[in-house]
Formats: C-alpha cells, structure tokens, sequence
C-alpha cells in the first residue's frame, strides 16, 4: 500500500511462457495490501527451462474517470526437469510351462516387462520387477535389473521338482525407480501375480 489502500488500484498479473510443458494459472485481481501467486504446472516431462514472462496492469477498478495502465513487465528465470514415472507393460496374469524337464532355466517361459515410453526416455523413471515366489519347493524365480525407459527386462522361471505346478504362482513388486540424477524420491510400489501352470517331469 503507497497511501490508503481504499484509494490504490488493483494489480492485473498475466503470465506466460514459450515452454510448451508448462501451463499458467494467473490470480483473480490483486487489491491493494493484498498479495497472491501465479500458479504453475507441468504438463509433460522434459526440461522445465526457460523464462516466465509476467505482465502487470494497474487496474483503476471501474472508478469513473480514471483507466487501467500498464506497467513495465517482468521475467523470472526457470530451471529444473520434469519425470514421467516408469510404465509397465508385461506379458499377462499366467505363465504355461507345459510339460518341461525340472532344473532348467525356461526362457521361453519367462515373464516379459516393458518400461514403456511416455514422453521421453531421458526423463522418466527406470522400472524396478521384484520376483518371488512362495512356492519354493516347485519354482524358482530370478528377477531383471531394473529396466530402462524403452527397454524390457525378463523374470525368469525355472521348475525344480516334479510334479504338478498348477496351483503356484509368481509375485511380482513393481516400483518407479527414480533417476540418480533427478534427486527425486521413488514411486509407490504396486503388486501383481502370475499364475502357473504346467507338470515338470
């Protein structure tokens, strides 16, 4: 407030940006004492850098005989990155052995994952596949490392007794795995199941 805020213009803030993945939400008319914020938000991963360019009008709020006047505009300088988290894409919710021989590594039956691509590699989570299983006495199961963005990755099963396997299963922890580099904190990690069957001779 320069006197009485009674007798002072409101404040017209606009804000823009040449950034195409960031959007701009500008506040209602600011009165004079008061204060508020350009709100700011990402619309697709990628890098964040680039200007704001505000704009500023005192607005005589309808008082007869003055008009609004534009002031000098400004600029805020912007930096940072923006992360899709990883996407999963995976073969199914069942796994067929068949008939096979125990002891051996089933390539051919493995589970399949895919970090599939969102927006762009370089920003976006690698996806972590956590594999085990409770049935231990028929199955063991190896996990991938974790899987880049674009890339896939192979839970791997193998039967290590004869028998029946119908009935177990694999269980599978998903986690978004966030770059190094972002500094950013990990993805909730969700769960999912593959069921198997097939007899091991």
């Amino acid at each position: 407030v320069l006197a009485e805020a009674a007798f002072q213009d409101s404040l017209v803030v606009t804000a823009g940006s040449g950034n195409a993945r960031l959007g701009f939400v500008a506040p209602a008319a600011i009165a004079a004492g008061a204060s508020a914020d350009v709100a700011v938000t990402v619309a697709a991963a990628g890098s964040l850098a680039g200007s704001l360019a505000l704009g500023f009008v005192s607005d005589a709020n309808g008082v007869a005989g003055l008009s609004n006047v534009t002031l000098a505009a400004g600029s805020v300088a912007l930096s940072g990155a923006a992360y899709d988290l990883a996407r999963a894409t995976y073969d199914g919710a069942a796994l067929a052995f068949g008939n096979v021989r125990k002891g051996g590594v089933l390539a051919a039956r493995s589970v399949a994952f895919t970090n599939t691509i969102q927006t762009a590699a370089a920003y976006q989570d690698n996806l972590r596949v956590a594999a085990t299983s409770a049935d231990t006495a028929v199955l063991t199961v190896a996990s991938p490392t974790d899987i880049a963005a674009g890339a896939t990755g192979n839970v791997t099963v193998s039967a290590v007794a004869a028998g029946v396997l119908a009935g177990a299963s694999v269980s599978l922890d998903l986690t978004s795995k966030a770059l190094v580099a972002s500094g950013l904190a990990d993805g909730a990690t969700t769960s999912q199941s593959v069921a198997v069957t097939g007899t091991a001779y």
